[in-house]
Parts: C-alpha cells; sequence; structure tokens
C-alpha cells in the first residue's frame, strides 16, 4: 500500500484519523482506482481521491481549506478510511442497463429516488429545477430574483448571516445556479434574460451579510463580469445602450468596493464605441464631484479611480493636448495619475518627458518604497531604450544598492555588462554592502557562493532555511547541515511538551535522513533524546515512529 501520510502536515494527518475514527465518513466507493466519500464536519463534503497512478495522484474535496489546493483533514480521512478496507468497489453501468432498470421501476420508487437524489447534490437540482423551467411547469422564476433568493435562504442563519462554514456552499450554488441557468439562456439568444439573472446574482451578493474570508464575493463577482462580457459581446447596438445605462445606474447605488470597481472595469473596457464616450464623461465628471465630498482615504482612492477614467476618455474623445495637460496637472498629487500621464508620454514616444515625471515621482512618493522600485526600473528602461549607457548603468547600480535591494533580476543584468574576472569583485562589493541590509540567500545560489548560503542558514531562526535549500546543501556540508537540526531539535523539546509538538518534530527528523550519513546519526541522535527525556512517554511513543 503506498505511503500517503507523506502527503499531510501531521496536524492535518492528526485531525483527519480523528474523523475517521468519530465515523463522519461514509459512502466510500472505489470506482476503477478513484475513490469518492462523504466526509461529515461542519458541514457534509464530497472527496475524491484519484490513487489510478501513483506517482500522479488527483486529490480533490469540496472545503475552502482546499480549494487553495492544501491537502486537508477531509482527504485524510478518506484516505484512513481506504486503509481500513471501507472502500466499495462499485460498477459502471451502461446507458441501456440504466435504461432497463428505469422501464422496470414503479412511479413511487422513482418520485423517491429522484427527490432524495437532488436533495443531496443541489448542483444536481439546479440542473433540474432549470430543465423544469424551460418546459413551462412553473412560472414562480419569471421574478428573476426567485432562485438566487432560494440559495441565499439556504445559507443564512437566524440572523439573515452566511457564516464562514456554509460561505464556500453559497458560492458553489451560485456559481452552478450561474454556470446552468445563465448559459442556456445565452444559448437560447435570450440576452435581455440572461443580462436579468446575472444582474440579480450580482446586486445579491452586494446585500448578503456573509464571512467571505476566503473570497468568495470576489469569485462570485469576477463570474458575473465575464457572463457580461460575453452578453456585450453578442447584442445588438440598441441592447447594449440599455445595459449601459444599468450599469451607470450602478454606480451610484453600489456600496461594496470591489464590485464597484467591477462595474468601473465593465463601463471602461466593454463600451468603447464612440458614441458612448460622451456619456461616459458625463457621469465620471458626476463621479468625482461625488468622490470630492468623500472623507480623506476613500476620496483619495475615488478620485485616483475615476481621474484615470475621465484621463483615458478625454484622449478618446480627441479633445485638444492643452485641455488633456490641464486635467492631468489638475490631479497632479495622485500618483496613479502620474503614472498613467507616463505611460502617455512613452506611448508619443516622449521619452525625456517622461524621464523628468518619473524623477520628479520618485521625490513625491519617496516614502512609498514600492512605487520608488517601480519609477527607478522604469527609468533604468528608457535609459537603455535610449542608449544612454552611463545613465543605464548608473541607474543599475541605484537599484541594486538603492530603490530595489538585493534583487535578483537588477543582479544579473548587471552581471552581463561585466567579464568573469571583472564582475567578481564587483560582486563581492554588493555582498559586502548588502550583507545584514537584506536577505541574500537568492544572489548567493545565483552564484554559487554555497560558503556563504550555508553560513546564512547555520544563523538563521529555526529551520525554514535550512528545509528549503537543503537539497542544494546536503551533499556540500552534510555534517554542518545534521549540527543545525540537532541544534533547532534540541531547542525545540526544551519549549515544547505536547504530543502535536513531539508529532512536529518527528516529521523534521525524517529529513536528517535525505542527508548523507544522516541515518546513523538520526540513530544517535534518537537513542540520546529518549536518555535525555525518559519521562515523557508522549516523545518517546512518537520516536518509534522515526
Amino acid at each position: 500500500m503506498m505511503e500517503w501520510q507523506s502527503l499531510f502536515e501531521p496536524r492535518i494527518l492528526e485531525r483527519g484519523l480523528d474523523y475517521y475514527q468519530m465515523g463522519h465518513v461514509t459512502n466510500v466507493i472505489d470506482e476503477a482506482g478513484v475513490l469518492s466519500a462523504i466526509v461529515t464536519g461542519t458541514q457534509d463534503y464530497e472527496v475524491e481521491l484519484d490513487l489510478s497512478e501513483e506517482d500522479n495522484l488527483g486529490l480533490f474535496c469540496e472545503c475552502p481549506y482546499a480549494a487553495d489546493l492544501n491537502t486537508c483533514k477531509h482527504m485524510a480521512a478518506v484516505f484512513f478510511a481506504w486503509e481500513n478496507g471501507a472502500a466499495k468497489e462499485v460498477s459502471v453501468f451502461s446507458k441501456s442497463e440504466l435504461e432497463k432498470a428505469i422501464a422496470a421501476a414503479d412511479e413511487v420508487t422513482l418520485r423517491a429516488f429522484l427527490l432524495e437524489s437532488l436533495q443531496q447534490d443541489q448542483s444536481l437540482a439546479q440542473r433540474f429545477m432549470g430543465r423544469i423551467q424551460k418546459s413551462g411547469i412553473t412560472s414562480k422564476t419569471a421574478d428573476p430574483f426567485f432562485q438566487v433568493n432560494q440559495i441565499v435562504d439556504r445559507y443564512t442563519d437566524y440572523s439573515d448571516y452566511i457564516n464562514y462554514d456554509h460561505a464556500f456552499g453559497f458560492a458553489a450554488d451560485l456559481s452552478a445556479f450561474l454556470d446552468t441557468e445563465v448559459q442556456s439562456l445565452i444559448d437560447e439568444e435570450r440576452y435581455h434574460e440572461a443580462f436579468d439573472l446575472t444582474n440579480a446574482v450580482f446586486q445579491t451578493i452586494g446585500e448578503v451579510e456573509i464571512d467571505d474570508s476566503n473570497g468568495e464575493i470576489v469569485f462570485l463577482g469576477n463570474e458575473c463580469y465575464e457572463i457580461w462580457q460575453r452578453i456585450l459581446s453578442l447584442v445588438d447596438p440598441d441592447t447594449k445602450n440599455d445595459m449601459f445605462i444599468w450599469f451607470s445606474r450602478q454606480l451610484a447605488e453600489l456600496e461594496h468596493d470591489f464590485l464597484l470597481e467591477l462595474i468601473q472595469q465593465i463601463i471602461a473596457e466593454e463600451f468603447q464605441e464612440l458614441n458612448f464616450a460622451e456619456q461616459k464623461l458625463r457621469r465620471v465628471e458626476e463621479m468625482l464631484e461625488e468622490a470630492a465630498k468623500q472623507n480623506d482615504f476613500i476620496r483619495d482612492y475615488s478620485l485616483a479611480s475615476w481621474g484615470i477614467i475621465k484621463a483615458e476618455l478625454l484622449e478618446q474623445l480627441g479633445k485638444p493636448d492643452e485641455e488633456i495637460e490641464a486635467f492631468y496637472r489638475s490631479m497632479w498629487n495622485h500618483n496613479e495619475i502620474r503614472q498613467r500621464y507616463i505611460k502617455r508620454c512613452i506611448d508619443q514616444k516622449n521619452f525625456y518627458r517622461a524621464i523628468e515625471v518619473l524623477k520628479e515621482s520618485i521625490i513625491l512618493d519617496k516614502e512609498y518604497r514600492g512605487l520608488v522600485s517601480e519609477y527607478s526600473i522604469q527609468l533604468k528602461n528608457l535609459y537603455l531604450q535610449l542608449g544612454e549607457k552611463e545613465a543605464y548603468v548608473e541607474q543599475l547600480y541605484h537599484l541594486i544598492y538603492e530603490d530595489d535591494p538585493g534583487s535578483l533580476e537588477t543582479f544579473r543584468e548587471l552581471k552581463q555588462l561585466y567579464s568573469t574576472d571583472e564582475w567578481r569583485p564587483i560582486r563581492d562589493k554588493i555582498f559586502n554592502k548588502l550583507a545584514g541590509e537584506v536577505v541574500l540567500d537568492d544572489l548567493y545560489v545565483e552564484e554559487q557562493c554555497y560558503d556563504l548560503l550555508m553560513e546564512e542558514v547555520e544563523k538563521s531562526f529555526m529551520l525554514y532555511k535550512t528545509q528549503s535549500y537543503l537539497v542544494i546543501l546536503k551533499d556540500r556540508y552534510p555534517e554542518r547541515l545534521l549540527e543545525k537540526y540537532k541544534k533547532e531539535i534540541r531547542g525545540m523539546l526544551h519549549e515544547s511538551s505536547s504530543r502535536k509538538k513531539y508529532r512536529d518534530i518527528v516529521y523534521l527528523l525524517q529529513d536528517m535522513k535525505k542527508i548523507p550519513d544522516g541515518k546513523k546519526v538520526l540513530a544517535d541522535f534518537v537513542q540520546e533524546l529518549k536518555t535525555t527525556y525518559p519521562r515523557r512517554p508522549a516523545l518517546l511513543e512518537e520516536l518509534e515512529r522515526v
């Protein structure tokens, strides 16, 4: 049987074992090496483990933690169930076999099975309801908010709040609803209805009270945006104008910042026709007036956002350069506006004006290191493009020492300017000047200065950096690495006394086996720990796993 435990962090493995032992794993099915199961926690999650190819496992779980490509406790629980023989092999039935079985079943059995299946699978339920609507059996969903509100009601608690545990299911059901209902309307060229249904979802997620710590609102908002793009690419000009009016109204009505940004973006990007430009400009000027009345932080953000859109519209409408320049200058204190102006200069090949503004921006935004670094990189690129080698090289040194210290990309760019013999003293000077100020690990690897890298590993906190560079260093400095592991683990045991910590330590001890002579050193070290801590039975028990 495969060594699947190494796929999980110790704490995740422990929670998975708890779930399995408490009987939370049900319906374990093995279909040609693909395991599927239901794991019950705060809600039911479907888990699928594709074990058909041991070197290319496919692991899936519906939980939010697994959505970020993590291996979760639910997956671990199913592995434990499989290892203990809980999986049942199932047959794959052909279409003809299913048709015969349906024909042989009575109506009561069919209805009961259909109801049970739809209750257990809301995605399937959405598809079923959509099929019923298309056939004209029900008219309840003439209101586009009807089905959306049904989904909301399913996940809200008594105070009309969707908590963290229910947020993922809420987003998944609304996404399935958009994929099935709206897409079918688009396929049937019922664009107005598809638009109304999408808008119902969009407005609902802007009003619902939800803990969307995992980005459910962002996910659904982007899905609505993509549907709008499809619809707008298909409709006639009059319909598109009606839709523009709806989007324009949302600018004044929406209070959710991210969703408001999506509306701004759809108006800016999807209504490029000249007949919309004047309408957009009037609306943007109204929004600039409103933004000027807001408090400081929101005011600056809103003014910059709308200011960029106005600048683009002025250019699109071919307004006189004097008017465009005057508008940029009126908002010069916003770095986003200056960045837009720099882009305009570069697009017009007015490179020396762009350089002037970049130098000015470095002074104006000196408190914002990230911005200064961006400006400095742009300056460097412009000097290179203009063939001003002396200014280009000077800017590279300014970047590596001041504006983007220790940048690997700048380091490599500098290196290309020198021969091998010329480069070595320059490199050493960079190392000496930056040592202690920034992390130079990537530069040491680039230059194969493994002795310097090993010194940084030895000085580093705990074993995080040691693990990061273990593959590079293990054959070069095995003794020093093993001593680093022993030193840090001794310190951890001095402060730790819980079984969870002991399991984490055992996980780290396993790394020592990867180092030359590590197995022998590890065996002696484990014996040392057993001798040092004879009264810690939990530790002694965990050490037996090494």
